[in-house]
């Protein structure tokens, strides 16, 4: 066991010791310590907070007991805060200290949970002893060099020889890598990047593409530039180890998730990781032969810089950062297309992918290692057609929920809180202030989880994660939040309902928007207790709760986000009519039955405005579904004589479904009256309007209703009286739209137009290779052919068959050899065959035929070089499958081998039948081809021998 004393060591360095200290509780607690410099402090020395609330960690570089080191521990108390530390450990650099000495210091700082949380140097060397510690012992030079216990395992060349055997294997997979991999912007980027700098960090989303292009960047270097040694490595000692030897060679170093593979990890980094990755970036400049090549996810980088964040400026401008729109619709498709010919799907399955491949490609969630993962992966189900199973992969596509799960579970608690307001909000939302102050009010109910002033952080770990920062698509002048697409939408409120006990109380405490309270209770399967919570706030905080929607038309066609808190009342009394629809809340109804009774009342005494005529449109009818009682031609009566907006006068067909019994006759009554009545309205609508706001908005979206609304009422629409409202309005006339002058520029094809042409070119040329269709003579060329040589066989077999070009000249060298043209089909295949097959050996005859019977029946009329070689069935397979194919009857496209002809695999299929034995004939039609008749095109198969074997088939 080690037995440092670490006064002594560190005794030149106090901030080391924290250092080391820090990197020691790390690995203990198994988390990762914000650590923090030298300087005043708060009493913290380093920082973790989780769910479960803030550990702080205090490091003491002192020898003082007994009574010394109370007093010590008495001033460290009053720089606490107990608000903001939930749990305290401490570290002291004293050998050990009496238990009875550690109660006295929890009895100081209760927060001290056990005796275990106070760390003494006994401890400290404990800890050294154990294998996970050993990085650490190695890292502090100040520990081995004055026990000598590390200074034997110095870098050695057989060390270095040990890396390079590790990182051989990496060469197979850059090698499976380079036969998918599509070249990006982003890769010609990085090379810049690389020369300019010598090293790269490509970060970006799980499944993306980070270490598919960090192998193929290595592979560019060993094969284009001729570097001459490649290394897969673990952590920048060993990078260390490589630059030490000074070798001269062209070397080319991945570092594939260098700051942990699901979050943040400090202890994957060795200790004081940031001091030596800037040392290594600083001396890298001489060592010109030497490319570094790291890959981190986004999240995980941000969460480290906050760590490290001297780092930041440093690693930036050296960054890839790699995202869905990193690929172009053109990349997206030959990445499934190599993918596709890459698998081992049989051709059917091939074919149903690429027809389907319009729907994968557009998912939100397409992520080439999705593709890559269930095309690899995924074998279809034995009663899986083929259709099945390109259903199946798109649905995978469009929402891997298990990746979504995991990356979720890895983000810290207030960027998984920014995520639940989010999906609260339904949509974008601006950052500021409607975000920001929702935050701070649910940080506050959060009991010390949440650092508020980590907010701007917390939006860093999910940008290109799950979010994204952008200009709104309503405002650009406004910068919102948005999730990166509908599916990590759909698993946000998925997770919500099923983690909902956790945060329900929280949400609906202090969420501080209309809509996200609506949300909660009307989307999300809340308990009673906050169900009848979210309600009572809705109704008394009504008028004190904004809406958080940049723009909504559902709301109001003139909606502004910045709107009084308490405009669009209208619309929340509506949508409380459709919370009480979907719940039956009895609180909610005598709610609502007291302010429909207002608003009746209002306009019984005729003092309804514009706002109140609007509500009753919305909640009357809604109210009386659901068993509100009222006087109908009362209520009519009322409505009518309340009328000063033309626009009311259109809302009264709303009216008809709770006046049934009265509505046409009132309507009938008054109709002569109307339309004397709505042309002055109109008019004097427009001259109401220029007092408003919106004047110019709500005028010209008048001008365009009136045409409709005169036709409901039958008035005439006349040139005198449009004329008359275009005076109103100080609007001219409008004019016929004179043809547009076409500017030259127009004619330049837009991004979006480049990228939909190469995406077509890329899929043509994919079509020819993975899903390839033979070009066969047509009847006409067939007899052309015939002519060419002096013949006209009249032959249905050969006239109506499908035969290339140069097939069709080996079939009329072998019909030159008949003294007799065959006499139907049959015949003719069957002579053909023997022609073409009389030099192979009876066994690849048999061979041959077994093959193509279970081709057959499998419907499997293209096939790939394994199949067949799997169907051969012989000793030398390799052999059998060259005489196969140097018999002439299968040709290759792409990866595809396939007969001449359809009815040459089935003609050659039935040889195999043939061939059997009476005994194993009656096996094979009365119990093999019954599993055929649920197979994909089976029953072809089926239907060809009950018209070729006839009365054999029958008995």
């Amino acid at each position: 066991m080690p037995n440092y004393n670490f006064y002594d060591v560190f005794s030149d360095s106090p901030m080391r010791f924290q250092q080391f200290a820090c990197a020691v509780i790390s690995v203990r607690e198994g988390c990762t310590f914000q650590r923090f410099g030298a300087g005043r402090d708060g009493a913290i020395d380093g920082l973790f907070v989780s769910e479960n609330g803030r550990t702080v960690l205090q490091v003491k570089m002192t020898e003082a007991k007994g009574k010394a080191l109370l007093g010590l521990m008495r001033q460290e108390r009053k720089r606490i805060s107990p608000e903001n530390c939930n749990r305290y450990i401490l570290v002291i650099a004293s050998r050990t200290l009496r238990d009875e000495l550690k109660e006295e210091i929890r009895k100081i700082i209760p927060e001290i949970r056990d005796t275990g949380d106070i760390v003494t140097g006994v401890d400290l060397n404990g800890f050294l002893e154990r294998p996970e510690y050993a990085h650490i012992e190695k890292e502090y030079r100040e520990l081995w060099l004055h026990s000598g216990n590390y200074l034997e395992e110095m870098l050695s060349f057989s060390a270095l020889r040990e890396l390079q055997k590790r990182s051989n294997p990496k060469f197979k997979l850059m090698e499976k890598e380079r036969k998918t991999f599509v070249e990006t912007n982003a890769f010609q980027e990085a090379i810049h990047i690389l020369e300019t700098y010598q090293r790269v960090i490509i970060s970006g989303d799980p499944g993306i593409g980070k270490t598919a292009h960090a192998l193929c960047l290595a592979d560019y270097y060993i094969c284009t530039e001729k570097y001459e040694a490649f290394y897969f490595v673990n952590s920048l000692e060993e990078i260390e180890r490589i630059m030490g030897e000074e070798s001269g060679e062209k070397t080319v170093i991945v570092f594939d998730d260098f700051w942990g593979h699901s979050h943040f990890s400090e202890s994957r980094l060795e200790l004081n990781a940031d001091r030596k990755m800037l040392d290594l970036f600083h001396v890298l400049s001489s060592y010109p032969n030497i490319r570094l090549i790291f890959t981190t996810r986004e999240f995980v980088l941000q969460q480290g810089f906050l760590c490290f964040p001297e780092l930041e400026d440093f690693c930036e401008i050296r960054k890839i950062n790699l995202r869905l729109n990193s690929y172009t619709l053109a990349q997206k498709a030959e990445i499934l297309y190599r993918h596709l010919d890459e698998s081992q799907l049989e051709y059917r399955y091939v074919k149903a992918v690429f027809n389907a491949r319009e729907s994968i490609l557009h998912s939100d969630a397409y992520s080439p290692r999705s593709v890559a993962y269930y095309l690899e992966h995924v074998r279809p189900g034995d009663e899986e057609s083929s259709q099945a199973f390109a259903d199946a992969l798109q649905k995978y596509v469009r929402s891997p929920k298990e990746y979504y799960e995991n990356v979720f579970s890895q983000l810290s608690y207030g960027a998984k809180i920014i995520c639940m307001l989010l999906v609260v909000s339904e949509e974008e939302i601006r950052i500021y202030p409607e975000l920001r102050q929702g935050f701070m009010g649910v940080a506050d109910a959060c009991g010390g989880k949440i650092e508020k002033e980590q907010f701007d952080n917390y939006l860093r770990e999910l940008e290109g994660v799950f979010t994204k920062i952008k200009e709104s698509v309503f405002e650009e002048t406004e910068v919102v939040l948005d999730f990166l697409n509908y599916s990590i939408s759909d698993f946000m409120k998925e997770y919500l309902n099923r983690h909902i006990e956790a945060y329900e109380m929280i949400l609906a405490e202090k969420c501080n928007c209309f809509n996200q309270l609506f949300y909660l209770a009307s989307e999300i399967q809340v308990s009673e207790k906050c169900l009848t919570y979210l309600i009572d706030r809705m109704i008394n905080e009504r008028k004190k709760l904004k809406y958080s929607y940049v723009f909504s038309m559902d709301v109001n066609q003139y909606y502004s986000v910045d709107a009084d808190v308490e405009s669009y009342d209208a619309h929340k009394v509506w949508q409380l009519n459709r919370l009480y629809e979907i719940t039956y809340n009895a609180d909610l109804y005598h709610y609502l039955t007291i302010y429909t009774d207002a608003l009746i009342k209002a306009l019984y005494e005729g003092r309804a405005d514009h706002e109140d005529m609007e509500n009753i449109i919305n909640l009357v009818p809604r109210m009386c579904k659901n068993g509100y009682p009222v006087d109908s031609r009362k209520f009519l009566e009322a409505y009518y004589k309340n009328i000063w907006w033309s626009t009311e006068i259109a809302w009264m067909k709303y009216l008809k479904s709770c006046c049934l019994d009265c509505y046409d006759a009132f309507m009938e009554d008054h109709m002569h009256e109307i339309r004397q009545r709505l042309p002055g309205l109109v008019l004097q609508d427009i001259e109401y309007l220029f007092d408003d706001i919106e004047c110019d908005a709500k005028i010209d979206d008048l001008i365009m209703l009136v045409p409709d609304l005169f036709e409901t009422f039958g008035i005439d629409y006349t040139k005198g009286y449009e004329k008359e409202l275009y005076e109103a309005a100080e609007l001219p006339l409008p004019k016929k739209s004179k043809r547009a002058v076409i500017d030259p520029k127009d004619d330049e094809p837009s991004e979006y137009q480049i990228d939909q042409e190469n995406y077509e070119e890329v899929t043509a040329r994919a079509e020819s290779w993975l899903v390839p269709e033979t070009k066969y003579l047509s009847p006409k060329e067939i007899k052309a052919a015939e002519r060419m040589v002096g013949k006209d066989y009249r032959k249905g077999y050969l006239t109506n068959g499908k035969f290339a070009g140069d097939d069709f000249m080996i079939v009329m060298e072998y019909l030159e050899h008949l003294s007799k043209l065959p006499s139907d089909k049959k015949v003719f295949y069957n002579g053909l065959l023997d022609y073409m097959l009389e030099e192979r050996t009876v066994e690849q005859r048999s061979v041959l035929w077994t093959a193509a019977r279970k081709l057959t029946e499998n419907a499997a009329f293209y096939f790939t070089e394994r199949e067949l070689d799997m169907l051969c069935g012989c000793e030398d397979g390799n052999e059998m499958f060259r005489a196969l194919l140097d018999s002439g009857l299968i040709h290759k496209r792409g990866k595809w081998y396939y007969f001449w002809n359809n009815d040459m695999q089935l003609y050659l299929s039935l040889r195999s039948i043939e061939a059997m034995s009476h005994e194993r004939k009656q096996v094979y039609y009365q119990e093999d081809l019954r599993e055929l008749w649920d197979k994909e095109d089976g029953a072809d198969w089926i239907t060809f021998l009950q018209e070729n074997e006839g009365e054999s088939f029958k008995d």
